[in-house]
Formats: structure tokens, C-alpha cells, sequence
């Protein structure tokens, strides 16, 4: 019994030790982790605090914080999503592909150098089952973006099953997400709309 029982803890605590939380299903892909830490050199920083006591970007469920890589990265359910909030006011046809995502996770970042009016913006990575619902999804996103993320301009692109949006709540730190997103979009080279 004590032979059974020390075998499977020790298969437990390998499996543990070997499990590369960067590669599985229902986690930010590698990708979204190394450029949270690249972003974090050129001042944009992960500001739990303010995150929490702002009350910005109430569709992170702050209970389900989780770190990979040393950031803090939330879930999203779909249900709170901008696009499911503004659905009404969306085309129909293709909105459906969105209630089969398989996760949403959110990384909130800011400009760690401001101080009275402060740039903040969301990298949002959408999990699909394959790489042709997420380019559909990516397409339909991008067309409908202005609506989807109100008041702001919102940026997409999709690596492999995986749709990454950068986007900002207010239109004046839209603005400030460009050379992110273009950092990103040169170093990673995903497909865009």
C-alpha cells in the first residue's frame, strides 16, 4: 500500500514539474506570456491594484486571477464579453462561432510612467476549437469592431486556433496600443484580418 501510494505521488509531482503551462489548452499562449514580459521593459506594466480599485474592465473576473510567467493574466467568460454585451447591436450571421470559444483570458496593462492621466489597455486572447473557427471569428470581430469595443479602435490578429485583441476603453489610449500591437505584430508575425 505505502509502495502504491509513494509511486503515485511521485508520478503526481513529475507530471507537476513537466507540465509547460505555456503550451496547453485554456492557458495565454507562449506568445502572449514572453511579450507581457518584453512590454513590461518598455513601461508597460500589470497594475493589480488599479485594476481592482478602478473598477476598469468589470469583464476580467478578478477572482480567477491566475499567473503565468510572473503576470497576471484573468479569465473572461463569454457571457461578460464585450461582444456578447453589444450583441444586439451586431449582424446575427457569424456571431454564433463566439458561444463555442473554448477561453478568454485577459492581461491588463498601463503606462507604469504616468501619473494624473493614465494610458491603460487589455491584450484579450481567444481560445477556438480550430484555426478556421478563429479566422472567422478574427473577420468578424475586425468588421464590427467600432461596435463590438465601443468608442475605441481595436486591433486583431490570430496565431494558429487563438484571436488577440488589443483593445482600450476609451478612444485616446486606442492611440497608445498601436506601437504595442505593432511591436507584437513584428516580432510574432500572426495573420491579420
Amino acid at each position: 500500500m505505502k509502495f502504491k501510494l509513494i509511486l503515485l505521488l511521485s508520478l503526481l509531482f513529475l507530471r507537476i514539474g513537466f507540465s509547460d503551462s505555456r503550451n496547453i489548452s485554456n492557458a495565454p499562449i507562449k506568445q502572449i506570456q514572453e511579450f507581457t514580459a518584453i512590454i513590461e521593459k518598455n513601461g508597460w506594466v500589470s497594475d493589480e491594484e488599479r485594476i481592482n480599485k478602478k473598477q476598469i474592465y468589470r469583464e476580467f473576473n478578478r477572482e480567477s486571477k491566475k499567473l503565468f510567467a510572473g503576470k497576471p493574466f484573468y479569465t473572461i467568460t463569454y457571457e461578460n464579453t464585450m461582444l456578447n454585451r453589444f450583441s444586439d447591436n451586431l449582424p446575427s450571421e457569424g456571431i454564433s462561432i463566439f458561444k463555442e470559444v473554448k477561453s478568454i483570458w485577459g492581461y491588463f496593462y498601463k503606462d507604469k510612467n504616468a501619473r494624473d492621466w493614465i494610458t491603460d489597455g487589455v491584450i484579450e486572447q481567444w481560445e477556438f476549437s480550430n484555426e478556421k473557427d478563429a479566422q472567422n471569428a478574427m473577420e468578424y470581430m475586425h468588421k464590427h469592431g467600432d461596435r463590438i469595443y465601443f468608442n475605441t479602435s481595436p486591433y486583431f490578429c490570430r496565431i494558429n486556433n487563438h484571436v488577440i485583441v488589443f483593445q482600450s476603453r476609451a478612444m485616446a489610449f486606442s492611440y497608445k496600443q498601436k506601437p504595442v500591437y505593432d511591436l507584437f505584430i513584428k516580432m510574432y508575425n500572426p495573420v491579420l484580418p
